[in-house]
């Protein structure tokens, strides 16, 4: 017998981050526009190559570009203040910890996600939302 295809449209279960003492929701895979998570999928792998070897100005710079674009595009409702306080490498853990909330179902089977970092950092807790979606994210560029 096949297997049976359950959605859902009730709120999803999130988990969240903690920056300076402030609790901050990730989003989760039904958030996200098509667009959007095709870009998370292509922006994590590419980020995963910048990680490895040498790297130029022009390389680091696209680095932190897309961190950047990554970390507003998966953090609900962070303060624009929070945000320009953030290092890259908190950024970067960032990304890990919404890669490691998405690649599990409730199930344990793996679900399709942007490839985090090996570095990075899966420190989550589990809350609810309101249900509101990601901060609008820019179509083009990174």
């Amino acid at each position: 017998m096949a297997e049976q295809l359950v959605i859902s449209t009730a709120a999803p279960e999130r988990q969240s981050i903690v920056i300076d003492g402030t609790s901050y929701q990730l989003a989760t895979p039904e958030d996200l526009e098509l667009r959007q998570s095709l870009w998370l999928a292509k922006a994590g792998k590419r980020v995963q190559a910048l990680m490895e070897g040498e790297h130029n100005d022009a390389e680091l710079d696209e680095l932190q570009a897309l961190l950047n674009r990554m970390t507003r595009m998966v953090v609900l409702k962070l303060p624009d203040e929070v945000f320009a306080r953030l290092r890259d490498t908190q950024k970067l853990a960032i990304a890990g910890a919404f890669t490691d909330a998405v690649s599990l179902s409730g199930d344990g089977s793996r679900r399709s996600g942007p490839t985090s970092s090996p570095d990075s950092s899966g420190s989550t807790e589990a809350t609810t939302t309101d249900g509101s979606g990601p901060q609008s994210q820019p179509s083009g560029g990174t």
